[in-house]
């Protein structure tokens, strides 16, 4: 991609900037226009999370955005930002998740602008606390030719911005970002229960030879819990260990070898140590990691199945899931890809019902 496209701002698109923005100047790093209230906030809290559809290094397309203003809308594999009507605002931005241990160093946005030439692209500054905004740009591509450590957020996302406003039409193909993957590796995997989509949050594990700890991610909720990072790591062979958890069985030692690439997939999987099917110790670990969040009691209209699963006596859950047991086995439900139920979980519910309800 080229450098930064700059257009100097006179008569009449200066004067719309004025009245839009009440911005000053270039000099005053655009003034008012970083605060403007129609800019979207920094993401923040469980938006920050990691989650397993992110961006991890790379070019997307433009439609691949992680949140968009209502009428920023997808054209095959683009993303159409129309504000061409006076006073119009449209916006999108795209998360990325750098790989451990890498430098960032710049972000281009491939785009094409139909009419217009208020397009203004920004990254998130966590050390400003707003988007950093560059532009006006009349064509593309653009750049943002420099990112920092200041891009990345408290979970170590980075977060990439375009806006349009009235007057201008664009269409963004891609977005991109540049990283200096550094002289180290990196191991990075998840301490969940094998039966359900459920992670351990705050449990250390640690990495051999050198000792190395990492703490579990507690995560957005107990569905995204159980995430750990080493990074900064020299090939080699390494062993990862974890504590024992009440209720199950000592989780084996797991061996991985960096050779010329890092690790993303060490998993370790802790296995209960009875195997009767219980309410309290496996469906309702299932339901609370993979159903809860949307037809849970707190969100009644999630759905009329499972609106009772949260009492204690566990009939009626037995009941509602006898129902609905069609529908998860044929992956109907859950619907939320994010949720999806494994073969495990799946069979355990199915056994619960046809065989250890019938002891509780």
């Amino acid at each position: 991609m080229g450098g930064r496209l700059k257009l100097p701002m006179r008569g009449a698109a200066w004067l719309l900037l004025a009245v839009l923005f009440s911005c000053a100047d270039k000099a005053s790093e655009f003034g008012t226009l970083q605060q403007h209230p129609s800019w979207p906030s920094l993401p923040s809290g469980s938006l920050d999370a990691h989650q397993p559809s992110a961006t991890q290094s790379g070019s997307v397309n433009g439609n691949a955005t992680y949140k968009q203003s209502a009428g920023a809308t997808a054209n095959g594999t683009a993303l159409e930002l129309d504000a061409s009507g006076a006073g119009d605002f449209e916006w999108a931005f795209w998360k990325y998740v750098p790989p451990a241990g890498s430098t960032l160093q710049a972000a281009h946005f491939d785009l094409s602008v139909t009419a217009g030439a208020s397009v203004w692209i920004g990254v998130a500054n966590y050390t400003a606390n707003r988007w950093t905004i560059s532009g006006p740009f009349s064509t593309g591509p653009a750049s943002i030719d420099t990112l920092s450590a200041n891009n990345v957020s408290p979970n170590g996302n980075v977060y990439l911005l375009v806006g349009v406003f009235g007057g201008t039409s664009i269409t963004v193909h891609s977005v991109s970002v540049d990283y200096d993957p550094g002289s180290g590796f990196f191991i990075t995997g998840k301490l969940y229960d094998i039966n359900a989509a459920y992670g351990f949050g705050n449990r250390v594990v640690t990495l051999n030879p050198g000792g190395l700890q990492a703490t579990t991610d507690t995560g957005a909720g107990k569905s995204d819990a159980g995430d750990f990072t080493f990074m900064g790591l020299p090939p080699g062979d390494y062993t990862l260990t974890t504590p024992d958890i009440d209720g199950y069985n000592p989780i084996p030692l797991k061996q991985v070898t960096i050779n010329t690439q890092s690790i993303s997939d060490a998993d370790l999987a802790a296995t209960p140590t009875t195997t009767e099917i219980t309410y309290t110790n496996h469906i309702k670990v299932i339901l609370d990691s993979q159903c809860v969040e949307c037809h849970g009691e707190t969100n009644p209209g999630g759905g009329k199945r499972f609106d009772t699963y949260l009492r204690p006596d566990s009939n009626d859950v037995f009941h509602n899931i006898d129902d609905g047991l069609a529908d998860i086995m044929n992956n109907q439900e859950p619907r939320w890809p994010k949720m999806a139920m494994g073969l495990t979980a799946k069979q355990m519910i199915q056994d619960w019902i046809n065989v250890w309800n019938k002891k509780e």
